[in-house]
């Protein structure tokens, strides 16, 4: 098992540690499994810089399950995560991602607001863009099939309100 020491401080942030940071960047790849060290402020004294745990907020490698979400609000937070300098992004369903990771999620759910959005302004009912929105750019991700008519109903009540 490769081991990695720069005796450098963790207080010195990822930006000045490139063997520490090259490590991360590993983790994301899937090339390491798991990072030990004695106490995680060993790792870095800023752990927020390290890694984002995102519970709900992402689904990596599979379609996500609205539910009824703030729709806009979750948009919103994952742009604010883009803005972080972070190496691993944790989220609550599948493996490690990356923040482009994040930005391909999160235009996933851009692109289905603005798809039923355009349907209710052209006067869609519910059933029918439930039938009619498609995502086929998407359609190879895990569990599109079964999650896409429920995101289109609960991005559909969402934007009317409902």
């Amino acid at each position: 098992m490769p081991k990695h020491n720069e005796g450098i401080s963790g207080a010195k942030g990822r930006n000045k540690r490139p063997q520490f940071d090259r490590m991360l960047k590993a983790v994301t790849r899937g090339k390491i499994d798991v990072v030990a060290a004695w106490s995680v402020d060993r790792l870095d004294r800023s752990f927020p810089e390290l890694v984002a745990f995102l519970g709900d907020l992402l689904f990596h490698g599979r379609f996500p399950w609205l539910g009824d979400c703030d729709l806009d609000g979750l948009i919103a937070a994952l742009g604010r995560v883009l803005a972080l300098d972070i190496a691993v992004v944790v989220p609550g369903h599948g493996p490690p991602a990356t923040l482009a990771d994040v930005a391909r999620f999160r235009d996933m759910l851009a692109e289905l607001r603005g798809a039923v959005d355009r349907a209710i302004k052209t006067g869609v009912s519910e059933e029918a863009a439930v039938a009619e929105v498609a995502l086929p750019q998407y359609a190879h991700i895990q569990r599109y099939a079964e999650w896409m008519p429920l995101d289109v109903r609960a991005a559909y009540r969402y934007l009317r309100g409902s």
